[in-house]
Protein backbone atom coordinates (compact mmCIF):
# COMPACT_ATOMS: atom_id res chain seq x y z
CA UNK A 1 0.00 0.00 0.00
CA UNK A 2 0.78 3.75 -0.92
CA UNK A 3 0.10 7.02 0.76
CA UNK A 4 0.00 10.08 -1.18
CA UNK A 5 -0.38 12.72 1.29
CA UNK A 6 -1.43 16.41 -0.50
CA UNK A 7 -1.91 20.03 1.00
CA UNK A 8 -1.99 23.41 0.04
CA UNK A 9 -3.07 26.64 1.30
CA UNK A 10 -3.67 29.68 -0.85
CA UNK A 11 -5.80 32.54 -1.47
CA UNK A 12 -7.49 31.09 -4.25
CA UNK A 13 -8.99 27.69 -3.24
CA UNK A 14 -7.87 28.04 1.02
CA UNK A 15 -6.88 25.49 3.03
CA UNK A 16 -6.61 21.99 1.30
CA UNK A 17 -5.26 18.66 2.71
CA UNK A 18 -5.91 14.86 1.85
CA UNK A 19 -5.07 11.53 1.89
CA UNK A 20 -4.85 9.51 -1.24
CA UNK A 21 -4.45 5.15 -0.41
CA UNK A 22 -3.33 3.44 -3.29
CA UNK A 23 -3.62 -0.79 -3.15
CA UNK A 24 -2.87 -2.08 -6.36
CA UNK A 25 -5.27 -1.04 -8.96
CA UNK A 26 -7.25 0.56 -6.62
CA UNK A 27 -7.29 4.55 -5.21
CA UNK A 28 -9.06 5.38 -2.23
CA UNK A 29 -9.69 8.82 -0.77
CA UNK A 30 -12.13 10.46 1.55
CA UNK A 31 -15.42 12.28 0.10
CA UNK A 32 -15.31 15.58 0.96
CA UNK A 33 -18.59 15.77 -0.86
CA UNK A 34 -17.54 19.36 -2.86
CA UNK A 35 -17.43 20.45 -6.03
CA UNK A 36 -14.10 19.39 -6.52
CA UNK A 37 -14.65 16.05 -5.58
CA UNK A 38 -17.44 15.73 -7.82
CA UNK A 39 -15.28 16.99 -10.68
CA UNK A 40 -12.82 14.50 -9.80
CA UNK A 41 -15.44 11.78 -10.13
CA UNK A 42 -16.85 12.82 -13.09
CA UNK A 43 -12.98 12.89 -15.00
CA UNK A 44 -12.58 9.44 -13.56
CA UNK A 45 -15.67 8.12 -14.75
CA UNK A 46 -15.36 9.72 -18.53
CA UNK A 47 -12.38 7.35 -18.24
CA UNK A 48 -13.79 4.04 -17.08
CA UNK A 49 -13.00 4.60 -14.00
CA UNK A 50 -15.47 2.04 -11.49
CA UNK A 51 -16.62 4.30 -8.53
CA UNK A 52 -17.76 2.51 -5.23
CA UNK A 53 -18.71 5.49 -2.40
CA UNK A 54 -19.31 3.69 1.00
CA UNK A 55 -21.01 4.62 4.00
CA UNK A 56 -17.67 5.06 5.94
CA UNK A 57 -17.01 8.48 3.78
CA UNK A 58 -14.42 6.26 1.40
CA UNK A 59 -14.74 6.30 -2.07
CA UNK A 60 -12.93 3.51 -3.95
CA UNK A 61 -11.56 4.10 -7.58
CA UNK A 62 -10.75 0.75 -9.40
CA UNK A 63 -8.97 2.91 -12.15
CA UNK A 64 -9.16 0.65 -15.14
CA UNK A 65 -12.02 -1.25 -14.86
CA UNK A 66 -12.60 -0.59 -18.15
CA UNK A 67 -8.93 -0.76 -19.62
CA UNK A 68 -5.79 -3.01 -20.36
CA UNK A 69 -3.57 -1.02 -22.05
CA UNK A 70 -2.77 2.66 -19.99
CA UNK A 71 -0.64 5.21 -20.47
CA UNK A 72 -0.17 7.28 -17.44
CA UNK A 73 2.05 10.13 -17.60
CA UNK A 74 5.32 8.81 -19.25
CA UNK A 75 4.56 5.49 -18.27
CA UNK A 76 2.47 2.74 -20.41
CA UNK A 77 1.68 -0.34 -19.45
CA UNK A 78 -0.87 -3.75 -19.61
CA UNK A 79 -2.88 -3.78 -16.29
CA UNK A 80 -3.24 -7.62 -17.01
CA UNK A 81 0.23 -8.27 -16.61
CA UNK A 82 2.22 -5.30 -14.89
CA UNK A 83 2.57 -6.76 -11.16
CA UNK A 84 0.07 -5.23 -8.61
CA UNK A 85 3.03 -3.30 -6.57
CA UNK A 86 4.20 -1.80 -9.85
CA UNK A 87 0.57 -0.48 -10.34
CA UNK A 88 0.78 1.01 -6.81
CA UNK A 89 4.18 2.76 -7.51
CA UNK A 90 3.34 3.94 -10.93
CA UNK A 91 -0.02 5.57 -9.46
CA UNK A 92 1.61 7.05 -6.19
CA UNK A 93 4.55 8.60 -8.67
CA UNK A 94 1.88 10.22 -11.36
CA UNK A 95 -0.53 11.61 -8.59
CA UNK A 96 2.67 12.70 -6.82
CA UNK A 97 3.77 14.68 -9.89
CA UNK A 98 0.38 15.99 -10.59
CA UNK A 99 -0.19 17.25 -7.69
CA UNK A 100 3.06 19.24 -6.90
CA UNK A 101 2.34 20.54 -10.11
CA UNK A 102 -0.97 21.84 -8.75
CA UNK A 103 1.29 23.86 -6.14
CA UNK A 104 0.59 21.24 -3.17
CA UNK A 105 3.54 19.96 -0.63
CA UNK A 106 3.25 16.38 -1.54
CA UNK A 107 4.52 13.35 0.65
CA UNK A 108 4.22 9.50 -0.27
CA UNK A 109 4.63 6.72 2.06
Amino acid sequence: MKEVHYKQDNAKYGSMTGVMRIIGRMVYFKNKNNEYTQQTLEQLKMRGAEIKISLAGWIQVDMFKANTFVKLGEKEFDVNETPEKEIEKILAEFYATNYTKAGFNVEVK
